[in-house]
């Protein structure tokens, strides 16, 4: 019977080995047969339009190197596709990837077009046409840069650019439907007929006569407003230009409040590989030896007793025979709180949750609450019209799965927090903390010269390999508030767009007197708000243009 146990237990062993050995399999290069790295894996993955076989060897190559903008854009590029086919709510994570691709590869075309597209589809028309006038200003050759800013300059009331923006991309891709009707709503705005032209125009390239008719209707809409409304500013005595150098002159008060946005990026990883096991880690010998000597006397009569106990033995031994265990954890945090603070006062924010945690007393338990989640404190020094100078604390906390001690209740907390004073411009990013971790820890236990040899080993020899991998990155960005006193209008724009429109000057159209279209165009007025439908917002989606961003990415990411 013993014989019969033993021959059970090496074979449940070998069928253990072999079913771990095939779920241990690395991934491995179809050409040469090695084993694939993670560069190969996810450039394999990206070229057959596998995203989410993409995103974990994306996620550990980040992780690497955080500063490579090329690789969170690849990645950035691999969630949001997932996302789309998935979880429409993980899109968040795909616009902070393009958004530290655009910080860290500076000018990057197609970081700055999809991050642009996402803020199109958010309704941030304001950011969308900044992203897109600096996609323009880095390849002013591609049109679909141009039609994303004609997009979001649409949307924006923003008539002079949304006239230049559709006369480039109609220059620059008149075969294209979404340019003909671009092109015709920025004539319509102004009340030029020639807007119904590029209207049927656009429709000879579509084959969808419900849509080609809702947008020769919008464009009908807007030819009779802008007809019926044409010379009321002039007939009013109304001179919008008049007035203008006497705002302009106008001081601007220094702002008081600021509004500063912070994203931390997490991402940790866990990796436990366990093989083996030693029977030998288990194995008990007790040895109990006593000696009891007893006396009794009563009267005459003596009564003498000897005991002698000996003992030798064996507790019960319990083993796993799950010899190859891998085990992992996965854990990604984009959190990205906003918060307005005055001058000299200092703001809270927190988002989480908070666990009363029971704590045991003397004579009565108590409740202990525990805040767990992300945690931010400012606290503005000083401001002007252009740089801010504040104190910043952020901190975020959650629970892990490790156990520390042998209490009954207790909870693990990982946290990270940073606190900093910072001075920066409004609209610039500053990285207020970086990491990048790497832990490796082995143990084992064998038993000499049996524990080396092979197959036995498998029976004689335990050894644990954990692998851990911690990056965290914490972006802090201030902007003024948007109030009454700075309002959101085309007039305010960028600096990025005014740096497009001295593009313009020198390699878009120098023969065009911009400053005089500019002019005459912001005297036309909106009679009907933009709709949602009027235009495309999706840009840059096609497959082409998406094989030719994976592939400029992986060669610059790569050197």
């Amino acid at each position: 019977m013993q014989r019969l146990s033993t021959v059970r237990m090496f074979s449940v062993a070998a069928l253990t080995l072999g079913l771990g050995a095939c779920a241990m399999q690395p991934q491995r290069d179809v050409a040469t047969g090695a084993p694939a790295d993670d560069w190969s894996v996810a450039a394999a993955a990206l070229r057959g339009g596998a995203w989410a076989d993409a995103e974990p060897p994306l996620a550990r190559l980040v992780q690497q190197d955080l500063r490579n903008g090329h690789l969170q854009f690849l990645y950035a590029l691999a969630q949001e596709n997932s996302a789309r086919k998935t979880d429409r709510a993980r899109l968040q994570l795909a616009e902070v990837g393009y958004a530290n691709a655009a910080r860290f590869a500076s000018g990057n075309y197609w970081a700055l077009l999809r991050l642009g597209a996402l803020e199109l589809e958010r309704g941030d028309w304001a950011a969308a046409q900044s992203r897109f006038a600096e996609a323009a200003l880095d390849q002013p050759q591609r049109w679909e840069a141009f039609y994303g800013l004609g997009v979001a300059s649409y949307h924006r009331q923003d008539t002079p650019l949304l006239y230049l923006a559709a006369k480039r991309t109609v220059q620059l891709a008149s075969e294209r439907e979404d340019a003909q009707r671009l092109a015709a709503l920025a004539l319509a705005v102004q009340g030029e007929p020639e807007a119904m032209t590029m209207a049927r125009r656009a429709a000879r390239l579509n084959d969808d006569p419900a849509e080609d008719a809702y947008f020769e209707r919008r464009v009908a809409e807007y030819l009779e407003l802008a007809q019926a409304d044409t010379g009321t500013a002039s007939d009013a005595g109304i001179d919008d230009t008049a007035a203008a150098p006497v705002r302009a002159a106008r001081p601007e008060p220094a702002p008081t409040q600021v509004v500063v946005e912070v994203t931390i990026l997490l991402s940790s990883m866990l990796n436990n590989k366990n093989r083996g096991v030693n029977l030998f880690d288990g194995l008990r010998v007790l040895y109990g030896y006593s000696n009891v000597l007893q006396q009794f006397s009563e009267g005459l009569t003596r009564q003498s007793t000897r005991t002698i106990t000996s003992q030798i033995s064996s507790p019960q031994l319990d083993y796993s025979l799950n010899l190859f265990n891998d085990s992992g954890q996965y854990y990604n945090v984009v959190a990205r709180p906003s918060i307005t603070a005055h001058l000299g006062r200092e703001s809270q924010f927190f988002a989480g949750r908070t666990i009363n945690v029971e704590v045991s007393g003397v004579n009565l338990g108590s409740l202990q609450p525990i805040d767990v989640g992300v945690q931010l404190v400012v606290t503005p020094e000083y401001i002007d019209n252009r740089r801010v100078t504040f104190r910043l604390d952020a901190s975020r906390s959650f629970l892990t799965q490790e156990q520390i001690g042998t209490f009954e209740n207790s909870l693990a907390l990982f946290r990270q927090s940073v606190g900093a004073t910072a001075d920066v411009e409004f609209g610039q990013t500053l990285v207020l903390s970086a990491l990048s971790e790497q832990v490796q820890d082995k143990s084992f236990s064998k038993v000499p010269v049996v524990g080396d040899v092979p197959v036995a080993n498998w029976l004689t020899s335990h050894s644990v390999d954990s692998q851990r991998q911690e990056s965290l990155l914490i972006l802090v960005t201030p902007s003024l508030p948007l109030s009454y006193d700075t309002p959101d209008s085309p007039g305010r724009r960028s600096k990025t767009v005014e740096s497009l429109l001295e593009l313009w000057h020198q390699r878009v159209d120098p023969n065009s007197d911009v400053n005089a279209i500019i002019k005459r165009l912001e005297r036309s007025h909106w009679l009907r708000t933009p709709k949602r439908g009027d235009l495309k917002l999706r840009v840059g989606n096609e497959p082409a243009d998406q094989r030719e961003a994976i592939e400029e990415s992986l060669m610059l990411g790569r050197v």
